[in-house]
């Protein structure tokens, strides 16, 4: 373990979550900027609470890939809370940049507008080669949606918090008791839930996440999830809303999802085939990987010339 007050000091509170808290830090042994993420004081004691946050540490460390932020150092402060240091990323989430697209409206050069366009479905490419990567590795990130992908200021794409990744070899209990994780949804992100004894947010939770089928959580979960991030890129909505978390989880499993052509008559029959076939409720039905995923999202986009959604 390294000596984290002589490397690590302090410059500012970033942001706060549920189970963990991020700081910015300059470190002192190679004279950089760095986030450094800890697990908050009221969790301290708690056993389980630890063990997660130390496996989101292990999960992000273990994924060596360009579009993962990687981990510089591990380790515990003078009052036990463990932490980890990474870099610290200056930029935008996905959602926000989707926002912002849609909402620059009619602009004199359409041609740059859908140049612009070409990009962001670039990044959701990106996106997808990364999860397929985790995929390669055996672990699923379990909360893949616009929020956990950040948008770098010199063209990055990373998907970050992975703090409810599963591994794929793990038991199918390893995931946090439903107490830990409702205590976890009401003091921190609200946006997250537990149902069923499984985890996830419920505007792009899939319908197996939803209904606690921990056995069929697999791959073709975070395909869903991945369809949930482009339905809301081309359409500025999610797939299912309105409600308390457990009322919009739900509808994951017994509403029929709304064709996002419904909502973006602009939407090129052939992409809207591909975001229906991702969303669909049964697992055996949507791709089955991501590579499958990707292929026919390439084929859709290239086939309709430059999109105008």
């Amino acid at each position: 373990m390294i000596q984290p007050e002589s490397r690590f000091r302090i410059l500012s509170r970033y942001e706060q979550g549920g189970l963990g808290e991020v700081l910015i830090a300059h470190d002192g042994q190679l004279n950089r900027e760095v986030a450094v993420k800890q697990i908050r004081l009221k969790w301290q004691a708690n056993a389980e609470a630890r063990e997660r946050f130390l496996q989101e540490a292990e999960v992000t460390g273990r994924l060596e890939h360009p579009g993962i932020v990687p981990v510089y150092a591990l380790g515990t402060w003078e009052d036990g809370r463990p932490f980890y240091a990474m870099r610290f990323i200056q930029g935008k989430t996905l959602k926000q940049v989707i926002t912002e697209w849609r909402e620059s409206g009619e602009t004199s050069d359409q041609q740059a507008k859908r140049m612009e366009l070409r990009g962001l479905l670039n990044r959701f490419v990106d996106v997808c080669n990364t999860i397929e990567y985790a995929h390669s590795r055996r672990i699923l990130h379990r909360d893949i949606k616009p929020s956990n992908i950040m948008i770098g200021p010199y063209g990055e794409t990373l998907v970050v918090d992975w703090g409810l990744a599963k591994l794929l070899d793990a038991p199918l209990d390893e995931s946090m008791t439903a107490a830990l994780v409702q205590r976890y949804a009401k003091e921190g992100d609200s946006s997250r839930t537990q149902i069923g004894g499984t985890v996830g947010t419920p505007q792009y939770m899939s319908p197996e996440q939803a209904a606690g089928d921990l056995e069929s959580i697999g791959v073709r979960t975070d395909v869903y999830l991945l369809g949930a991030t482009l339905y809301q890129m081309v359409t500025g909505r999610m797939p299912f809303e309105g409600g308390t978390g457990m009322a919009v989880a739900f509808k994951h499993i017994s509403e029929a999802l709304v064709p996002p052509r419904k909502f973006n008559p602009n939407l090129p029959s052939a992409i809207d085939k591909v975001i229906v076939k991702a969303l669909s409720k049964e697992p055996d039905l949507r791709y089955q990987t991501v590579e499958e995923l990707v292929t026919a999202f390439r084929e859709a986009v290239e086939g309709t010339k430059t999109p105008t959604i």
